[in-house]
């Protein structure tokens, strides 16, 4: 299973949003967008905000 910043990544590519669009997006640099999505230990709350400008969300489900 890939973690999620290459889960975000995909959906990024897949989107066809780059990484300059995300950072306008999110009020902050491209390379603020590029260490957010290369840390190799993102948090929670990051995630959730980078997924919320893409217009996803992030849900938790019990298996």
């Amino acid at each position: 299973m890939a973690g999620i910043n290459e889960q975000i990544k995909g959906i990024i590519s897949s989107e066809n949003i780059s990484q300059t669009e995300l950072a306008k997006r999110m009020g902050c640099t491209r390379q603020n967008i590029n260490d957010k999505l290369n840390d190799g230990n993102m948090y929670l709350n990051t995630a959730v905000n980078l997924l919320e400008a893409i217009g996803y969300r992030l849900v938790i489900q019990k298996i």
